[in-house]
């Protein structure tokens, strides 16, 4: 992936908001991996499910929702570290957690996230 640079990511982020093709998921709800869930959540995106290929972005501690979503078709799931500007540019909707959002954040305005307990 391409390393993100701090304007391409927010104009980025900014348009997926635009767009209201940006979700904000609960990581911790997916105790288990259970594909089923991740499908859900994404059909109960509302009317029209959200457009595909989505783009999952996790924190490292999000495993059981990585494993969730890594199954479904037209669904990528990088961590917020692994994420590159091709990533956010060829995702047509984007799930991320709020762990990711806030590392994506930080990596933007060039500090290193530090991880939640």
């Amino acid at each position: 992936a391409t390393p993100l640079s701090k304007s391409a990511q927010i104009r980025r982020i900014s348009l997926h908001a635009e767009r209201e093709s940006i979700a904000i998921v609960d990581a911790s709800a997916f105790t288990a991996p259970r594909t089923r869930q991740a499908l859900d959540l994404l059909e109960s995106w509302g009317p029209p499910a959200p457009p595909l290929p989505t783009l999952v972005v996790l924190a490292d501690r999000d495993s059981s929702a990585a494993l969730s979503f890594r199954n479904l078709a037209r669904v990528t799931v990088l961590t917020a570290e692994d994420v590159g500007v091709t990533d956010l540019l060829g995702a047509a909707s984007l799930v991320v957690s709020e762990p990711a959002l806030e590392a994506l954040t930080a990596r933007a305005g060039g500090a290193t996230a530090e991880a939640k307990p």
